[in-house]
């Protein structure tokens, strides 16, 4: 139909996250003398809102898409299972970094709305 919609969306306390993932902001006056300021703390998980994930985010049986192995995704041995690795998985493998730029016609579901119970939790 030619519509385009924002697929963004503002991330803040009330926004739908998966298992023990939360998203907290907070402000505090920093005073300096007769000058007074601002700063800004934020504290999430990346898996919270509007993403798009690459497919280093899943495997079958340690195999990930085009047969790569489990090494072949971190750079060498991977990190222990709940341990996050600075940088995250190797470059040009299949993180974010590889995924083109996307524009496509495209069914949008709002799983949410269709799934979320009164609490608002898929």
């Amino acid at each position: 139909t030619g519509r385009t919609y924002e697929l963004g969306f503002e991330t803040t306390r009330a926004t739908p996250a998966f298992g023990t993932r939360k998203f907290e902001s907070a402000a505090a006056v920093i005073a300096l003398g007769p000058a007074v300021g601002a700063d800004d703390r934020a504290t999430y998980d990346v898996g919270i809102g509007t993403q798009l994930d690459s497919l280093a985010h899943f495997s079958a049986a340690g195999t990930y898409y085009g047969n790569r192995s489990l090494a072949d995704v971190w750079g060498g041995a991977p990190p222990a299972a709940g341990e996050y690795r600075d940088g995250g998985v190797a470059k040009g493998v299949l993180g974010i970094d590889t995924v083109l730029p996307v524009a496509t016609r495209a069914v949008v579901l709002d799983m949410t709305a269709a799934h979320a119970g009164a609490d608002g939790i898929v």
